[in-house]
């Protein structure tokens, strides 16, 4: 006997006894375990327990040796000898074991594969044994013997199919299966070309030389024509989907295709296709369809076209359409097929002629999202017929209600930029009218004050000078509401102490009438990096509070020094003061005015610019002990070109 077989024959019996003793160590579990009943004495025997738990499988290794060193190296044995014998004992042994020893509602498990056991070592216990009595093997029966060995296979595989911690669980993809099935139908298909070759060659050789220039050129077609032809793959994947798996999808993977598909970067962000089309592609794909209509609620409730795949161009759909009421009751997937045959299934449902019309029509599905028709879909007639099964509607409602969630947050989206639109527009509005009213306050104060100083000369220019900056600063605003492009803010080098003194000057008309007590000498001829215009705002609506919030006869003063490479701007007066809570919380809130005609604007604004040059306002006040607000601005040099960058 070659060594190689003698190895396979002696570690046989190793192997299984092995086992064997496994299954009596650890027991069985079933996959489906039987009814319980009620235990018997002869149900309950000694489980085998040797006080030497190694003893038996040293026995096995041993005798498996022997038997090795036997067959391997005997002179004349070409057969299991002795050793052979007491191995195969042993492990009918152990199958006895095995068998007595498993629970009665777990024993349907095991017994086939006791049952193959035993039959396998009885079998080679006669056999060995009439080969030692009369000291010869009959070769038909050694012959017969792997024959015999071969027919209890199945018995292994059905224990091992009962069994659960023997079965081999495999997964196959569905694109495995599809491409192995198509290389299989390709091999079959040369085969039988070649089987064809084969009968022209013993039909003559007239025969053979037309078939030999035909065959190829034919099989070379019909293999074109197979791997074009999108009707036959879509029907070579429901005859596999019907045939090799016992669910039509892999649901895994479909779920994370939708969700890469309708989750991709929309039309507006320079994609190909916009959601609608998205949508639409990704229902078709999962039943093969290859197109339809996608209809999406607009703002007046009816259904507008948003996506279309196909010839036809079918309008919108009404409002008042009885399906529509009845798809948001009921939820159910139409099969328009299905409905003009058996309308009463579906009590007598009248379908819009935009569907009802279209012979291409086959599934109406719903888009649902939280109680709410989202959008309609129709999809086109599959290439290859396909039943419309619970596992087709199941996965079309879960898609529909993923991708009415997708279209639900587009038009949240689109929502909220309009509003955002808006509210830039109100803003806008507002810091307009929040100048023109400061506007209208100095001309009021000019003129209250010009019936008493109308004749002095020094009041006719200031009143000149004050008007000419009002008309200056309306004509800006009437510039920045028209329907030109607005300006860019533009920055620039802006004297500090000139901006001051202008601001100051520009209001010596008002009462009381803002003075400038200090100006640091080492502020003159220094700049800040800001817009002109703006920064004068600033300061002008800083003063103009203070005058508005202190009597006639108190006082508004202004101090500037230099601290470091900032500027220090203190805008200090004597009024009636602002509590903690309200500098806190109120002061520099959009809308939050203390004013009866204010609106609550001037100061978030000059915070807002002063952050935005990089400098920030400080505010000290008290009730009735005044207020003094600081402006702290970086002066041109270590921060100004950080401040162009931005």
């Amino acid at each position: 006997m070659p060594i190689g077989a003698a190895l396979a024959e002696a570690l046989r019996p190793l192997a299984w006894t092995l086992m064997l003793l496994a299954l009596m160590r650890d027991g069985v579990t079933a996959v489906r375990p039987g009814p319980p009943r009620a235990p018997r004495a002869a149900d309950m025997p000694q489980r085998l327990q040797p006080r030497h738990p190694y003893l038996v499988p040293a026995l096995a290794v041993a005798l498996a040796l022997a038997s090795f060193h036997a067959n391997a190296f005997g002179t004349d044995a070409a057969q299991p000898g002795l050793a052979g014998l007491l191995a195969a004992m042993l492990a009918l042994v152990c199958v006895e074991q095995v068998y007595m020893n498993t629970d009665a509602a777990h024993r349907w498990a095991v017994k086939p594969l006791c049952l193959a056991l035993a039959a396998s070592f009885a079998f080679d216990i006669v056999l060995i044994a009439d080969t030692l009595r009369t000291g010869t093997a009959d070769a038909g029966a050694w012959a017969a013997r792997g024959f015999a060995h071969a027919l209890l296979v199945p018995l292994v595989a059905i224990a091992a199919a009962r069994h659960r911690d023997w079965q081999l669980k495999i997964k196959l993809s569905r694109e495995l299966v599809f491409h192995g099935t198509a290389l299989v139908g390709s091999v079959g298909f040369v085969l039988a070309f070649a089987v064809l070759g084969w009968a022209a060659r013993v039909a003559g050789p007239h025969w053979a030389g037309v078939l030999q220039a035909l065959l190829p050129f034919c099989a070379a077609i019909a293999a074109g024509a197979m791997l074009s032809s999108d009707a036959l793959r879509a029907r070579l994947r429901v005859w596999v989907a019907k045939h090799f798996f016992s669910y039509r999808y892999d649901y895994r993977d479909e779920w994370l295709r939708l969700t890469r598909i309708v989750s991709a970067p929309d039309a507006a962000a320079g994609a190909a296709e916009g959601l609608g089309e998205r949508a639409l592609r990704a229902l078709c794909d999962l039943v093969d369809s290859p197109g339809g209509t996608l209809w999406v609620q607009s703002a007046d409730g009816d259904f507008v076209r948003d996506a279309h795949v196909g010839d036809a161009r079918p309008g919108p759909l009404r409002a008042d359409e009885p399906v529509l009421a009845w798809l948001r009751t009921r939820a159910w997937i139409i099969d328009i097929d299905e409905w003009r045959r058996t309308p009463v299934r579906y009590d007598g449902l009248a379908l819009p002629a935009q569907v009802a019309d279209d012979p291409g029509a086959w599934l109406l599905v719903p888009l649902l999202g939280q109680d709410t028709l989202a959008a309609v879909a129709v999809l086109a007639r599959p290439r290859a017929a396909a039943p419309v099964d619970w596992e087709v509607r199941d996965i079309l409602k879960a898609a529909g209600r993923q991708i009415a969630g997708y279209l639900a947050l587009r038009e949240a989206g689109e929502r909220l930029a309009q509003a955002g639109r808006f509210e830039s527009f109100n803003r806008m509005s507002a810091f307009v009218v929040h100048d023109l009213k400061n506007l209208v306050a100095q001309l009021s104060l000019l003129l209250r004050n010009a019936s008493r100083h109308q004749a002095d000369p020094e009041f006719q220019r200031d009143m000149l000078a004050t008007v000419a900056n009002v008309v200056e600063r309306m004509q800006g605003l009437t510039r920045q509401l028209g329907g030109g492009p607005r300006t860019q803010a533009r920055r620039t080098d802006v004297p500090i102490a000139a901006t001051l003194e202008s601001v100051v000057r520009a209001r010596e008309g008002l009462r009381p009438a803002p003075a400038l007590d200090a100006m640091d000498a080492a502020l003159l001829g220094r700049h800040v990096l800001a817009d002109p215009e703006r920064l004068e705002r600033v300061f002008g609506h800083l003063l103009q509070n203070a005058i508005e919030a202190t009597p006639p006869d108190g006082r508004v003063s202004v101090r500037a020094r230099r601290d470091g490479d900032h500027a220090l701007v203190e805008v200090t007066d004597t009024g009636h003061g602002m509590s903690e809570a309200f500098v806190e919380t109120r002061l520099f809130r959009p809308f939050a005015s203390t004013k009866g005609h204010g609106l609550g604007l001037g100061s978030f604004e000059c915070r807002e610019y002063l952050r935005e040059v990089g400098g920030r306002v400080d505010v000290r006040s008290a009730p009735e002990a005044g207020t003094t607000v600081t402006v702290r601005l970086p002066l041109v040099g270590l921060h100004a070109a950080v401040l162009q960058e931005g």
